[in-house]
């Protein structure tokens, strides 16, 4: 009697834990910076498509993105944030919950566009306790072309952001 009453109790709180983490899970604008409507690129305005690929790793934790030091977004598991932004050199900056961060360099032609592919990486083999062998997971970034950057992202939901 006592595990069916447990059993029925503990069933809403679990479904209530499971919708919070999902709703905490999607891409979303962070700092001034807000979702961007437009279609047209300004003359000296260019595109810099930033994809977070799927992955087991750190699949319920975002991921903060900076440009030249500005948050824009926190970038979900398996999504892109398109940023529009000023032509020029442009340092993308992925920052984890721990501190750590990595990121890349990219230059920004005005009406361009330049894709960044933020993806888990294998580092190296180590030794586990008890003599088993492991892997040393750890994150990449890494500037590819249009297609490369399609063929790993283009069923992603979209972010696309504004910056000045």
């Amino acid at each position: 009697m006592l595990g069916f009453y447990f059993t029925r109790s503990i069933r809403p709180i679990s479904l209530c834990l499971l919708a919070v983490l999902v709703a905490s899970c999607g891409t979303s604008p962070k700092g001034k910076y807000l979702k961007y409507t437009g279609d047209n690129l300004k003359q000296n305005e260019g595109v810099i498509h930033i994809c977070r690929t799927s992955s087991l790793v750190g699949a319920m934790g975002g991921i903060d993105v900076f440009i030249n030091n500005e948050i824009v977004a926190n970038i979900a598991n398996g999504s892109v944030v398109e940023v529009v932004k000023s032509a020029g050199m442009q340092v993308v900056i992925f920052r984890l919950g721990n501190g750590s961060q990595f990121g890349v360099k990219v230059n920004l032609n005005p009406e361009g566009h330049s894709y960044v592919l933020q993806t888990a990486s294998l580092n190296s083999l180590k030794v586990l306790p008890f003599g088993l062998v492991g892997t040393n997971m750890g994150w990449q970034s890494l500037v590819v072309d249009k297609s490369t950057f399609e063929g790993n992202c283009s069923t992603y939901s979209t972010l696309k952001i504004q910056m000045p």
